[in-house]
């Protein structure tokens, strides 16, 4: 009896896995020492000079979807709230523009300092019908070095 619970338990919860733990995240790293993990391997990405850029919106999409995360030498002035995740310190601007038929235009930019003179740039811009969900880029410069 207790292993019938045992197994009807693992085939009710999915073996206690959700949909973010079925797929790895792709490990990006660059050649001036950038390294973050975000989403699969599906992600279009094109490498820069100073890191990437990832195109998150579907082939053909009229929508936007795109990060750009690269190393920088400073601070932008733009940049005008502190939050702490994980301890370090995050600097972050997030800007919402009314958009056209493709809905509302999102971007938000974050920056990490990594070394005295050495900074992680990250910005997403995203336009949708729909709320923009922003939570794996904070995850995504949480974890990136």
């Amino acid at each position: 009896m207790k292993c019938l619970l045992t197994i009807l338990t693992i085939l009710l919860t999915g073996c206690g896995m959700n949909s973010s733990e079925t797929q790895e995240d792709t490990l990006f790293t660059h050649e001036n020492g950038l390294s973050f993990s975000y989403g699969n391997s599906s992600i279009r990405s094109t490498k820069t000079a100073q890191g990437f850029i990832l195109d998150l919106a579907p082939q053909g999409a009229r929508q936007q979807n795109q990060i750009i995360v690269e190393y920088r030498a400073e601070k932008p002035a733009s940049v005008e709230e502190l939050k702490e995740l994980g301890g370090e310190k995050i600097f972050y601007h997030r800007e919402s523009v009314e958009g056209g038929s493709g809905g509302e235009e999102v971007v938000l930019t974050l920056w990490k300092l990594i070394n005295t003179d050495k900074w992680v740039y990250v910005e997403h811009t995203r336009q949708a019908d729909t709320a923009t969900d922003v939570a794996p880029t904070w995850v995504l410069i949480e974890k990136a070095h």
